[in-house]
């Protein structure tokens, strides 16, 4: 998953926006990661809007 370059699955009446949803992935993974710390790892989801959200958090001890 880059910049330029959606997931494979991603919706496709969202392709043209995924820089935007991009940067809103890189913004959800450093709250995270500052939040919970580096080794909690998590999924997301998007919206029909373009909005990412998250779903899950797992925490390794």
């Amino acid at each position: 998953m880059s910049l330029f370059h959606p997931p494979e699955g991603f919706p496709p009446h969202l392709v043209a926006f995924w820089p935007l949803v991009w940067v809103q992935l890189r913004l959800l993974g450093a709250a995270v990661r500052a939040t919970y710390g580096k080794d909690a790892t998590y999924r997301w989801s998007i919206t029909p809007n373009g909005r990412v959200f998250l779903t899950c958090i797992h925490f390794r001890l």
